[in-house]
């Protein structure tokens, strides 16, 4: 058995999606590269935020279609305290164009709420 960090898989999974090809073929293309390469490049240090997207992008999978949703529903409380306010900004705009430039999009902007929190429905 072979365990893989969450993110990690979360990461493959995005990319295959995106690549149009299975989980399986993306990882062992991915891994032939690395092998294959003559001098094997160290992973690039986590980026806090891409890595949240990415495990809240999870939780917008478990939501049902047609549901509205505020990102508060989907983003683990403790994670949120971890960020400044600009990684909060950053976040906020970069979820947004993930959930919406997904293929196909996992949920669509709907409206501001009146605490002014993006409000969000589930495709």
């Amino acid at each position: 058995m072979l365990e893989i960090e969450d993110l990690v898989l979360l990461r493959a999974l995005t990319e295959s999606a995106k690549q149009q090809t299975s989980l399986a073929v993306f990882i062992t293309h991915v891994l032939k590269a690395a092998l294959e390469s003559p001098n094997p490049v160290s992973p690039p240090l986590p980026n806090k935020v891409e890595d949240l997207i990415a495990a809240t992008l999870v939780r917008v999978h478990a939501i049902a279609a047609g549901k509205e949703f505020l990102l508060s529903d989907v983003f683990a409380d403790a994670a949120w305290q971890t960020l400044t306010g600009g990684e909060r900004k950053s976040f906020g705009k970069n979820f947004r164009k993930a959930v919406e430039s997904n293929s196909p999009p996992l949920a669509k902007y709907v409206r501001r709420a009146s605490n002014n929190l993006a409000v969000y429905v589930r495709i």
